[in-house]
């Protein structure tokens, strides 16, 4: 006789669920992707001439609180219905609260590490050719110089 495994009760809603979420959170994206991208070549070229349409459709046919809902309500109400599940599996599921502890408790064990080469490498980066100089401002009246951004040497005077 064969074991044949049932599926839990809630295996398939997870997924749907997960959809429903996704669902919700792309039109917010769309439209900042189709934003972003209008502005990155000329509107006479056709993948910023399609975000346009976007744009301008979008405004059109958006009314005042449109824009409210579409970026602060459905993204919180994915973010609070994801809370919501996940609270929900991690009381059901002991395997996933001891993976958590042993990932925290490793990650405070070598934690130290990755931050601190992180800042380091961020902070040789930020120094550049020049060391720690003024970065293109000049230092008199504070105001961008662009003649310091393209000389590698110090500011003349």
């Amino acid at each position: 006789m064969e074991n044949v495994e049932k599926p839990a009760p809630g295996r398939f809603a997870l997924p749907v669920f997960t959809a429903l979420e996704w669902l919700l959170v792309l039109p917010a994206t769309v439209f900042l992707f189709a934003a972003a991208f209008r502005g990155l070549q000329p509107v006479q070229y056709e993948p910023a001439r399609t975000c346009a349409a976007i744009v301008a459709w979008t405004v059109a046919h958006v009314s005042q609180f449109g824009p409210a809902i579409l970026f602060l309500g459905m993204p919180g109400s994915v973010v609070l219905a994801g809370c919501a599940t996940l609270l929900r599996i991690w009381r059901k599921d002991a395997a996933l609260r001891q993976d958590s502890a042993m990932t925290f408790a490793i990650l405070r064990r070598n934690g130290g590490r990755p931050v601190g080469g992180c800042c380091t490498a961020c902070g040789s980066h930020s120094r550049g050719r020049r060391g720690s100089q003024h970065h293109g401002l000049n230092p008199r009246n504070r105001q961008l110089d662009m003649h310091a951004l393209t000389r590698a040497g110090p500011p003349r005077r």
